[in-house]
């Protein structure tokens, strides 16, 4: 199965607080260099906004992608009403 990486999220702690994140999205998709989508953009962008939420705002340890993780991407877009914000 080949996965497809769009951005990523990094993030410093600082007295067990998040002190900076960085939040990288892709402009071109890796191997055929096409500007990616205005969709995969905006999911992708909420993808790795969870990732900064399970951190600042839920004080997590990791983010690992589980059923919790895409259970708050979904609903996160779903309250956006940006759609499938799990397929990222």
């Amino acid at each position: 199965m080949q996965s497809k990486t769009y951005g990523y999220y990094r993030c410093s702690f600082e007295g067990g607080m998040v002190s900076k994140a960085t939040i990288r999205i892709y402009h071109r998709t890796a191997v055929r260099q096409q500007v990616i989508s205005a969709k995969v953009f905006l999911n992708t962008l909420l993808h790795e906004w969870v990732h900064h939420y399970d951190f600042a705002g839920l004080g997590l340890s990791r983010s690992p992608h589980t059923t919790g993780f895409y259970t708050r991407l979904r609903e996160l877009a779903e309250a956006l009403g940006v759609g499938d914000g799990a397929s990222t």
